[in-house]
C-alpha cells in the first residue's frame, strides 16, 4: 500500500483582531486602545488576503490528490481550507485566534491549537484523536510565543480498508 502525504503551514493568524470582543472586565483595554491608536482593531497579521491564497491552496492540494493532508496553523482560514478539499473529512478543529476563544487563567491563552489532519474520506477514517499538550509553556513575546496557543502534539489512529490502523 502506498499512502501519499502532504503538510501545509497556513499562516492563519486573522489579519485583524477586534478589542471590543474582550470580555466586559477588558473592554477598557479597547477603550484605551482606540484612544490611542483611534480604532478597535489590532493588525495581527501582516500578510494581506490570506483567506483567498488559503482557498487557491485548497485547491492545489485537491489537485495533487494526496491521502493525508496535516496541518499547521489552521486556525482562521479554516472554511477556505476545506472549500477546496470536499472529499476530505477532518479532525477536531479547535477554533480561530478570537478574544471569544481565549481561556484567561492561569494567563490569557488562545484554546486553539493550529493542528489537523485532513483524510481523504475514501481512503481512510480517523477513529482516534489524542491531543498531548505540552507540559511547561515559557513567554509571550519569546520562545515562539507559546504562552498564546495551547502547544503540543496530535496523535491520530486511521482505519483503512476493514483491518489496517495507522498512527499518525
Amino acid at each position: 500500500m502506498t499512502i501519499k502525504l502532504a503538510t501545509y503551514n497556513i499562516d492563519g493568524l486573522p489579519e485583524r483582531v477586534d478589542l471590543r470582543q474582550l470580555p466586559w472586565v477588558l473592554r477598557p483595554l479597547a477603550w484605551a486602545y482606540r484612544l490611542v491608536k483611534g480604532t478597535y482593531t489590532v493588525r495581527v497579521n501582516d500578510n494581506d488576503g490570506v483567506a483567498k491564497k488559503v482557498a487557491e491552496m485548497s485547491r492545489r492540494l485537491a489537485d495533487l490528490k494526496p491521502d493525508i493532508i496535516a496541518v499547521q496553523e489552521d486556525f482562521n482560514y479554516h472554511d477556505e481550507l476545506m472549500s477546496g478539499l470536499t472529499g476530505y473529512g477532518c479532525g477536531t478543529h479547535t477554533g480561530g485566534i478570537e478574544p471569544k476563544n481565549l481561556r484567561w487563567l492561569p494567563y490569557p491563552r488562545c484554546k486553539a491549537d493550529g493542528l489537523g489532519l485532513l483524510v481523504r474520506k475514501d481512503m481512510a477514517m480517523i477513529d482516534d484523536e489524542t491531543i498531548i499538550p505540552w507540559q511547561k509553556s515559557h513567554g509571550y513575546f519569546s520562545h515562539a510565543s507559546d504562552k498564546l496557543t495551547t502547544k503540543g502534539f496530535r496523535h491520530y489512529t486511521l482505519t483503512v480498508g476493514d483491518c489496517v490502523e495507522i498512527d499518525v
